[in-house]
């Protein structure tokens, strides 16, 4: 999977930037270091010849990061917060919502976790992907 073609979009406040088709894995990681830190951002992923993609929401130094395939949507939940029922305010598409601290994940590991996606499918060595 990491040779395959991917393309990128980026959301923010409500501004989206033109499809970038033909991407790298490292140009993914690139533009996820480069948006480290601020705030009402979603990247959506996708590759070519599947049919799936990638959503990372970003909110100052953390990540939501979502998956959407044929039968249904997922959210990752991080290994190191499994159990972590507590709340903190994040803001996605420009909304502020209290999302389950398990829900989020610094952006190493969104980074990490992306490049995985890419590489070897949902399979993680970070966490899991939980039915929404």
């Amino acid at each position: 999977m990491s040779q395959s073609l991917i393309s990128i979009v980026v959301e923010h406040h409500g501004h989206v930037s033109p499809r970038r088709v033909g991407a790298s894995v490292l140009d993914l990681l690139d533009i996820l270091g480069s948006l480290a830190d601020t705030g009402d951002i979603t990247i959506t992923v996708s590759q070519e010849c599947v049919d799936e993609q990638l959503m990372i929401a970003i909110d100052g130094s953390t990540a939501f990061i979502g998956l959407e395939r044929p039968d249904g949507l997922f959210q990752f939940v991080s290994d190191e917060s499994k159990h972590d029922l507590a709340a903190r305010p994040f803001t996605i598409g420009g909304q502020r919502a209290d999302i389950e601290v398990r829900y989020l994940v610094d952006m190493t590991t969104a980074a990490a976790v992306v490049r995985e996606w890419l590489e070897m499918g949902e399979a993680s060595t970070r966490g899991s992907w939980e039915r929404q």
